[in-house]
């Protein structure tokens, strides 16, 4: 899900040398959910969205803001220092025309919600609701999420990218920690 947390966010911005998106589901029997398709089809072009999607390659942080996954990607050095910049400069303008500038791009770019709904019915896997196939989906990524592979793509992932989502409506900044800061696996995922 750190992809799809990404993509919903406002803006996103990456380590030139550390980050590392991608949508890895189909590389697993799975079909992304949480709006991926929906939302990188008005980042990036329709052949990109496919490669990105059906090839679950890692992309870095470079090639990320060459396609437009990302806004820009940043030697990692300067990543946060950028980031906070731009979300004080943001947040020092005035609050309503900020949310009245936003609420207009958001209607000219943004997926409608039918479109991100049907990305969320690929998840509904894990509630049983959609019938044998989602029985099996269930079963691959019940597999996927034990397996040693996904649980270091996912801390990986969650220690290069920062995300800034906010700053123009409340003058907040969230960024992921630094994966030297994770939890260290238990001894039984060695």
């Amino acid at each position: 899900m750190g992809s799809e947390l990404a993509l919903a966010c406002d803006m996103r911005f990456a380590s030139r040398e550390r980050a590392i998106v991608s949508q890895f589901e189909i590389g697993a029997g799975l079909v992304p959910g949480g709006g991926p398709m929906a939302r990188l089809s008005r980042l990036m072009e329709r052949g990109r969205v496919l490669e990105v999607i059906l090839s679950a390659n890692d992309i870095p942080g470079a090639l990320a803001e060459l396609y437009g996954y990302v806004n820009r990607s940043l030697p990692d050095a300067d990543l946060d220092g950028f980031v906070d910049d731009l979300a004080t400069r943001i947040a020092s303008f005035d609050k309503q025309t900020i949310m009245d500038t936003k609420r207009l791009v958001n209607v000219a770019s943004l997926p409608p919600d039918i479109e991100i709904e049907s990305g969320w019915d690929a998840l509904r896997c894990f509630d049983g609701t959609t019938g044998h196939a989602a029985e099996n989906q269930n079963a691959n990524r019940a597999r996927l999420l034990q397996s040693r592979r996904c649980r270091e793509s996912l801390r990986r992932f969650r220690g290069t990218l920062t995300i800034y989502n906010g700053a123009a409506s409340n003058g907040t900044l969230r960024k992921n920690q630094n994966v030297e800061d994770q939890p260290k696996p238990l001894e039984r995922d060695q």
